[in-house]
């Protein structure tokens, strides 16, 4: 196996997405849609293929089932050149699979099923040492996405990430079992970047400032914050900088993954050793591209789209 650069770890879910819904058919009825597709989602295994279609080397840690949605998440991670050697396959649980309704707006919700492969991923599944020297960026995609991948696990697979002198990464999910950040003090510690979006920043930060919001990670440890604001951008506070961000023009076609895409794009701004607001632009750019595509990783083809954004549009920064 080739050096990675990036390894991302967490949540790999199938998607089945219904494009165009307007209405939830009643007992007995049907309605009809503009499409019905079948694609990759979840945060971790979004964030690894769109990292390699932008250039990098990047391996995935995740549990899939034994069952046709596991074969399918390692074949496309095989398709696009994403490393499976740390993707746990057993065969007493279903692979995560969501069903996606996409309405007339692109904005999207999600029927997904509880006891999966994502509730079960635990620090038993995980080879510390997967992670190696010359690793640049461990990304955790989300914190907590699962019942067994806590505290205790997290802050395992993070030491060991910045003991080889890895970047640390991670993006939030919100549930009924969301800790407070008290309680997650050890593995905040241990990140460089917390990358949640509004409605989840707010959640655990219990501040709806952004501003407030970034003091209060930065009171625990995490030194630079961005905020995945939407379709009013993002913001992003360092120790050294602060600043909030718009978006490119887009068509809007899927918001599925925005977020997702969003953060690879600014890994990969990172890795290539830009400034944050060079790679929260990147990120900006990867994400615009891939909402105009039904599906999380279906618009992004190469960093060169990413470029070709950046070059000829202007973003606002202020």
């Amino acid at each position: 196996m080739e050096d990675l650069e990036v390894i991302c770890i967490g949540m790999a879910v199938v998607d089945v997405l219904a494009k165009g819904v307007t209405q939830i058919p009643y007992d007995g009825s049907t309605v009809y849609v503009e499409g019905i597709s079948f694609c990759t989602g979840g945060d971790a295994l979004n964030e690894a293929i769109t990292l390699a279609r932008l250039g990098h080397r990047v391996g995935l840690m995740t549990l899939v089932g034994t069952d046709p949605q596991g074969n399918y998440i390692i074949s496309q991670c095989q398709e696009n050149l994403v490393d499976t050697t740390a993707v746990t396959k057993i065969d007493d649980c279903p692979t995560s699979t969501s069903i996606v309704l996409v309405n007339e707006g692109g904005e999207r919700s999600f029927l997904s099923e509880q006891g999966t492969s994502i509730d079960r991923f635990s620090l038993e599944h995980i080879d510390l040492d997967y992670i190696r020297p010359g690793l640049r960026v461990l990304s955790v995609g989300s914190l907590f996405c699962g019942k067994a991948l806590d505290s205790k696990a997290l802050i395992r697979v993070l030491a060991k990430a910045k003991s080889v002198g890895a970047t640390t990464i991670a993006d939030f999910v919100t549930s009924s079992r969301s800790p407070d950040l008290e309680s997650i003090s050890g593995v905040l510690q241990l990140l460089d970047y917390v990358v949640p979006s509004k409605e989840e920043a707010v959640c655990y930060a219990g501040k709806n400032d952004p501003d407030e919001i970034a003091d209060v990670f930065f009171s625990y440890g995490v030194p630079n914050v961005i905020i995945k604001l939407g379709r009013e951008g993002a913001f992003a506070k360092s120790l050294t900088d602060r600043f909030a961000a718009g978006l490119y023009p887009s068509v809007v076609v899927d918001t599925t993954g925005a977020g997702d895409n969003f953060v690879a794009g600014l890994i990969s701004g990172l890795i290539r050793g830009h400034s944050l607001r060079e790679s929260v632009k990147i990120g900006t750019a990867t994400a615009s591209i891939a909402i105009q595509s039904v599906g999380a990783t279906t618009g992004i083809r190469s960093f060169a789209q990413v470029r070709e954004v950046i070059e000829k549009n202007e973003l606002a920064l202020s």
